[in-house]
């Protein structure tokens, strides 16, 4: 268990972190970020965007982190009736979407994708198969 995002080791969040927080120490003095992304994750964009995740990278780190303070209500900053934009913009209700993340062991086991992602994760972990696709 990590202590927050940023130290969750070996997570698509904390690599995403990390490359944010790079690029904003390599803004220039007007401080405009155009968080570049890990070139081994689906980049956030636009819904025109084949190959993007059709939202933005601030709302996944607001989503993540509310999930986070939900699952561990006395963590510091712990904010109860505060529900992500993203969250009602995908029209999923906050207490779906605790019990999702809640129990997503049972459901996705270690990854989560499309069926093509979760077979190419597999053959890149030398393994046939994962929970998920056969």
């Amino acid at each position: 268990m990590a202590r927050n995002l940023k130290e969750s080791e070996f997570t698509s969040i904390q690599a995403r972190i990390r490359s944010y927080e790079q690029d904003r120490k390599a803004a220039s003095k007007d401080n405009k970020v155009l968080p570049k992304q890990p070139a081994k994750l689906l980049p956030f964009g636009s819904s025109k965007q084949p190959l993007a995740i059709p939202f933005t990278l601030y709302n996944y780190f607001e989503l993540a982190d509310w999930s986070a303070r939900q699952i561990v209500p006395n963590k510091r900053g712990f904010v109860e009736e505060h529900q992500p934009k993203l969250l009602d913009s995908l029209g999923i209700a906050s207490d779906d979407w605790i019990e999702i993340v809640n129990h997503f062991r049972r459901q996705y086991g270690n990854f989560a994708g499309s069926r093509e992602r979760l077979r190419q994760c597999a053959n890149d972990h030398h393994h046939c198969w994962y929970k998920g696709v056969g």
